[in-house]
């Protein structure tokens, strides 16, 4: 029987003030539970979070407070401008249904082509990826294996990340809508009694804050904020 290793999980966080500093500090880091407790906080207040192995493994060696060295953050923001390039670039290149595309296809189980479509939706087949497509692929540059990581990620995942994106701001939304410190939530009908509960032990004071507590479901929050609404009509 194969055994499974548990790997810790590590974070680290940053944070950023243009007129204070040049590069971003490290405020935070740790593995485990501090770990987790970071990337909690950063769910909480909608910090956006980033999964990059060999970036984390870089911040890591850095202290609490210290500055990101000026080497480093420069390397960050050309890695940065390097994906946004190829991501660009592959999104506005095109190719139609010639023989060898077809062939291409053909030879690697996907779907031939009615009409052209970019190199960016061809990477989005499940049975395609980014390395893949070189064959097809006359312009390509050279990249570092980290960026072309991100790039792979990043468009095969767009969809979702747009979906995270949309439900982040949706987020903030919700955490404007306040929840009046004297709310009886036995007046709030059709809340599940276990959500009754843990919002009368918990007392958020906002929507968004609710939303995030265990227990208390999507159709809750419905109720809640369908109570709230006509509440403020009355």
């Amino acid at each position: 029987m194969k055994e499974e290793r548990y790997v810790r999980k590590e974070a680290v966080a940053l944070s950023y003030d243009p007129e204070v500093s040049d590069a971003p500090k490290v405020i935070a880091k740790g593995k485990g539970m501090i770990a987790e407790n970071i990337l909690e906080k950063a769910k909480e207040h909608d910090v956006p979070v980033q999964e990059d192995p060999s970036l984390l493994e870089l911040l890591g060696q850095l202290n609490v407070n210290e500055t990101i060295p000026e080497e480093l953050y420069q390397s960050t923001l050309n890695k940065r401008r390097q994906i946004d390039e190829e991501v660009t670039r592959l999104k506005n290149t095109i190719v139609g249904a010639s023989k060898n595309i077809q062939e291409f296809l053909t030879a690697h189980e996907s779907a031939p082509l009615k009409t052209g479509v970019t190199l960016a939706e061809l990477i989005c087949r499940p049975e395609l990826s980014y390395e893949l497509i070189a064959k097809i692929d006359k312009e390509r540059k050279s990249y570092p294996e980290d960026v072309v990581e991100q790039v792979e990620i990043e468009i095969k995942y767009e969809g979702y990340i747009e979906r995270q994106l949309k439900q982040v701001e949706h987020y903030k939304k919700m955490e404007k809508k306040k929840i009046p410190a004297d709310l009886d939530y036995h007046d709030v009908g059709s809340l599940r009694l276990e959500a009754r509960q843990k919002l009368i032990a918990y007392k958020p004071v906002s929507v968004g804050q609710a939303s995030r507590i265990s227990g208390v479901s999507p159709a809750d929050i419905s109720v809640l904020l369908v109570y709230l609404e006509n509440s403020r009509r009355k």
